[in-house]
């Protein structure tokens, strides 16, 4: 009796094909006796692109397969007071906000090379740490309909994003590193990420404004796919 796929899994469905056929691939290949390396091969990767900086390491298991230990992080953050006028008379309404936004990913990748040349495929799986903390805090009174309301009045909001924790990927490599000493590579990808997960923490009169919290996870659902682009070069530790 065959299994149906329901709606939401049919994106893991795919995932899970794609992964059948690059990882059979290779592996039928070396039952028909493809020859292996005579050399084993140590690779250090040193890339920037969607995903932050991202230093890689990996070791050529033969002249089809390779094992890519893939690391990326980046770090945003931001604490400023912003000013908005209220109008003759009025002082400025001041409101601090602090966001602080990261990106970062630990992956195991398995690099297959299909031609002597130029293109590799990867597949593998990424630890996911995405996330973004904000925080909204008014410093000052607010005017509103003819009424004064207080720092304290007003409240505070604090919001949280993150991501399931993993991530299968799937790309290409423009640039052989395995054949070349020294290589300028392009990695094109995508990581399947997940819908967000969203918190909202508030108080005082926008304390209601915390409800919205599922509404944003639906309207941010689609956004389940992360393009990745990376620019770098590669180095042969053993290659002469």
């Amino acid at each position: 009796m065959l299994r149906t796929f329901p709606e939401n899994q049919r994106p893991m469905k795919k995932i899970a094909v794609f992964l059948f056929v690059i990882i059979g691939t290779p592996l039928i290949a070396q039952e028909a006796n493809v020859p292996l390396a005579t050399q084993k091969k140590s690779i250090l990767y040193l890339k920037v692109g969607s995903t932050g900086i991202s230093p890689e390491f990996s070791y050529s298991l033969n002249k089809k397969l390779g094992l890519r230990l893939s690391t990326s992080f980046y770090q945003y953050q931001k604490n400023e007071i912003v000013s908005i006028e209220q109008g003759e008379g009025l002082d400025d309404f001041k409101l601090n906000y602090d966001v602080k936004a990261k990106t970062g990913t630990v992956g195991l990748l398995l690099d297959y090379i299909p031609f002597k040349k130029f293109l590799v495929l990867n597949i593998g799986a990424l630890y996911n740490l995405n996330a973004v903390d904000l925080n909204l805090n008014p410093k000052s009174n607010l005017a509103f309909n003819d009424l004064i309301y207080s720092p304290e009045e007003i409240g505070q909001l604090e919001l949280n994003i993150t991501y399931p924790k993993i991530s299968p990927y799937a790309g290409i490599t423009l640039g052989n590193a395995y054949r070349k000493k020294v290589r300028f590579l392009c990695d094109i990808g995508v990581s399947y990420t997940g819908s967000p997960k969203i918190e909202m923490r508030a108080s005082g009169a926008i304390e209601p404004t915390a409800s919205q919290s599922a509404t944003l996870e639906r309207n941010l659902k689609p956004l389940y796919l992360f393009p990745v682009i990376k620019l770098g070069l590669s180095y042969q530790l053993n290659k002469k």
